[in-house]
C-alpha cells in the first residue's frame, strides 16, 4: 500500500521533481505509528493510547 501510495504521488508531481521545485519528501508514520497497520492490534491486548485518537 504504501509502496502505491508513494509511487502515485512522484507520478501526480513528476513536474514538480523534474523542474527542481521538489527536491526531497519526508514520510512519517506519526509520532506513535498512525499509519500502520494494524497499528494497535486487539488480540495483542493493545489500546490505542487515546490521546490523539482521531487526528
Amino acid at each position: 500500500v504504501y509502496f502505491d501510495y508513494m509511487r502515485s504521488f512522484r507520478v501526480e508531481f513528476d513536474e514538480f521533481f523534474e523542474a527542481g521545485i521538489i527536491s526531497e519528501i519526508e514520510i512519517g508514520l506519526g509520532p506513535c505509528g498512525e499509519l500502520r497497520y494494524p497499528s494497535y492490534p486487539i488480540r495483542h491486548g493493545w489500546r490505542y493510547p487515546g490521546i490523539g485518537e482521531f487526528q
